[in-house]
């Protein structure tokens, strides 16, 4: 199942761009497209919304003392 899933979203972008072209759009139309409607901005509140949920998790530890520190590079 997760190969055929792989398979398929390999194939989607081989296709999209294609499709995009024969649409007459280009890339940064559709990214245009995109933040101008307000679906990038949904899609970055729907990840930090994850974010915080698997905060929640079980096993999650709860408290600062047993999370691990990022470390500065």
């Amino acid at each position: 199942m997760t190969r055929l899933a792989i398979a398929l979203l390999a194939l989607f972008r081989r296709v999209s761009p294609a499709m995009r072209k024969l649409r007459g759009q280009s890339e940064d139309d559709v990214v245009e497209q995109r933040v101008t409607s307000g679906r990038t901005w949904d899609e970055f509140r729907d990840t930090l919304k994850a974010a915080g949920a698997s905060l929640s998790f079980p096993g999650t530890p709860r408290d600062s003392f047993d999370r691990p520190r990022a470390t500065a590079t």
